[in-house]
C-alpha cells in the first residue's frame, strides 16, 4: 500500500509542476510592456552603451525591433527628453558586458512626451 501512494505522490508532484510551468509560471515574452523615462549613456568611448533609465530607475539597453520603420539613431536624437517606449523586456543576456542591469528593452514603438 506504501509503495503505490509513494508513486501517486511523485505523479500528482509531476503534475503540478508541469501545469504551473506550462500555463503560468512567466509573464508571455510578446506581451507589450510601456516604460517611460530618458535616454542615457553609459562607459567610455569608444564602448559606449545607449540605455534607457526608467522614472522607477530600471536600467535598460536599448534594441530596435526587427523591421522597425525607425532606429536607434531616431530615439537617440530625442536625448534629454521625456519619452515613452512599447516594446518587451528581454532579461535572458542580464550580466553580459554590453547589457546593462536590468536587460535589454527591445523597442517596437516610442513617442515624445
Amino acid at each position: 500500500m506504501g509503495f503505490s501512494l509513494k508513486y501517486l505522490f511523485i505523479g500528482c508532484v509531476l503534475t503540478l509542476a508541469h501545469a504551473v510551468f506550462a500555463f503560468g509560471g512567466h509573464p508571455a515574452v510578446d506581451e507589450a510592456v510601456k516604460i517611460t523615462g530618458g535616454i542615457s549613456y553609459y562607459g567610455n568611448a569608444p564602448f559606449v552603451i545607449t540605455g534607457f533609465q526608467t522614472a522607477d530607475g530600471k536600467i535598460y539597453t536599448l534594441k530596435t525591433k526587427e523591421g522597425s520603420s525607425f532606429s536607434l539613431k531616431d530615439i537617440e536624437s530625442e536625448g534629454g527628453n521625456l519619452l515613452e517606449l512599447t516594446g518587451e523586456i528581454d532579461e535572458s543576456h542580464k550580466n553580459a558586458p554590453t547589457i546593462l542591469k536590468d536587460g535589454v528593452f527591445i523597442v517596437s514603438d516610442w513617442k515624445k512626451l
